[in-house]
Formats: structure tokens, sequence, C-alpha cells
């Protein structure tokens, strides 16, 4: 059987004939990106993938991605990943779909309108500086520092006080939970989730870091909700965002999974972007 993606066929995925169903899912889990790579490279634009019980496609012409994305996105829903995510993050704008991903995207979007994000830049540059100025410090004894978790640190720091505000023990509790959620997210990613709701350590450190992050987020939003004032924080602009529709708000609960959606989309991709800038000018000193 060759199934057909934007009319061109594609064969079974790398590995001997035969493969079990579950021989993906070590693969996997060892080296995600590896297997794409292989696949992409032994088999074209367009590979199918059985991993575990799971049937998926791996996509890398432009044409097609686009095609997918945006020109016949109604076509297309988010596959099972998307829901083990949701035991983090909840309905928000990366899990949701269909007419509530619209509503809720119709609502948040005010908030990163070009001003907003403008008015954020001082908390960006001066967590910059402040890196900065430690680097410059480990520089002059001759030391070296790990790039990757200087901008883990970096980004983390810049995103929760852009959410939350600058209450130091908030931020450092926060970070502390998120670092614990974030590690189970991704290695949850590539379990058939057979022992999820065991309470296993691995279990139990995560639903109390999770605890941490939803007392603290529901907090700031009844201290917001309470004083009624606007702040520059996203959670309080957030919060004055009105469906153009209908004038409703958000509720607390979907305030919640937004903040958390945000943490995930602007804390790990930004900064391994900016890790992998650091190794490219450090390939091209001349820039």
């Amino acid at each position: 059987m060759f199934p057909f993606v934007a009319g061109r066929p594609h064969r079974r995925p790398p590995g001997p004939p035969g493969l079990p169903l579950l021989g993906m899912m070590p693969a996997m889990r060892r080296d995600a990106i590896g297997v794409y790579m292989d696949a992409a490279m032994r088999y074209g634009d367009v590979s199918y993938l059985k991993i575990g019980p799971r049937n998926g496609y791996l996509v890398i012409d432009p044409h097609d991605i686009r095609h997918v994305l945006q020109d016949n996105a109604r076509n297309y829903h988010k596959g099972p990943l998307y829901q083990k995510l949701k035991v983090a993050l909840g309905n928000g704008l990366v899990t949701s779909e269909d007419a509530f991903w619209l509503r809720q995207r119709r609502i948040a979007q005010p908030a990163f309108h070009r001003e907003r994000i403008a008015a954020m830049t001082c908390v960006m540059a001066e967590e910059a500086t402040a890196t900065a100025n430690r680097w410059g410090a480990v520089a002059s004894a001759n030391g070296s520092v790990d790039v990757l978790q200087e901008m883990m640190h970096l980004t983390e720091t810049i995103v929760l006080r852009a959410m939350l505000g600058s209450d130091p023990q908030m931020l450092a509790d926060t970070a502390r939970a998120w670092s614990v959620v974030n590690e189970y997210i991704g290695e949850s990613f590539w379990r058939l989730g057979f022992t999820d709701s065991w309470p296993t350590p691995r279990n139990r450190r995560f639903r109390r870091a999770l605890a941490v992050l939803d007392r603290t987020i529901f907090a700031v939003i009844e201290q917001r909700r309470g004083t009624g004032a606007v702040g520059s924080d996203l959670v309080s602009l957030l919060l004055a965002a009105r469906d153009p529709d209908t004038g409703e708000g958000m509720t607390d609960r979907q305030l919640r999974d937004e903040v958390m959606t945000i943490f995930l989309a602007g804390h790990e991709t930004t900064a391994l972007a900016t890790a992998w800038a650091w190794y490219l000018l450090a390939q091209h000193p001349d820039v």
C-alpha cells in the first residue's frame, strides 16, 4: 500500500522490514531529529511514519507545508501529541482548534500589537544587560558559560516578568516549577502514556510543580481583577481584552491556559534560536 499526499507517493519509514509497531518509539525517544532527517534523506518530500499505534506523515517541502498549515488548514487537525500538551497547557492557542481557537485568537491579538510589545522592551533590555554584565565578569576571570543554559535562563526570566510582573520570590518559585513541567512535557512526547496516571516519583513531581504554577497564575489573575488596574504585563492586557463581536472576555481558566501556553511558546523555542545565533556568530567573528 502506498498512501499519497499532495499527489506524490511515499513509502514506509526507514528501518528493516517487519519493524515491530513499537520499534519506532525508542528511536524517536533517542533521537527524533535523526529519524526525521533519515526519513527525509531517504524518502523525499513526504514520508509515512508508523510510531507505535499512531500513523504520521513527515512533510518537508515548503509548498506542501503551506498547503497543510495555511491554504487548506481547515482540512487538518492537531494530532495526539497536542493532547499530551493539554495536560499542562490546557486549551490555549497552541492546543485549541476551530471556532474556539478563532475566538481566542481574536481576543488575545490586541495584547500583541506592536505598541504593546514595545512597552515590554525595557524588561528585555534590563535582563539582557544583566546577562552581558555577568558574562563580562566571567570573561575577566577567564571563565566560560554554557550558552544554551544562559539563554534558557534569560528567556525564562523575560517571559515570566513580562507575564506576571517582577516579584523576585514569585519569579523564583515559578521558574523552578516551570523547569519541572517543561522537562516533563519534553519527556512525555514519545511515551505511549500507559503510566502517566501512576503515582511514580516523576508524575508526582510534575503534579506538584503544575499545582505551584496554577496557584501562582490564579493568584495573579485574582489580584489583577481585584484592583481593576490595567498594567503593562501580559496578564493585565489579556484580562482587559474583549471579543470584538460579543464584548466578552476570558474566564480565569482560559486566562490561565493562555499564560501557560505563552510560557511554553516564548521560552524554550526562543532560547534555542538565540543559542544557535551565538553559534553562528562564533563561526563568523567578522559579523
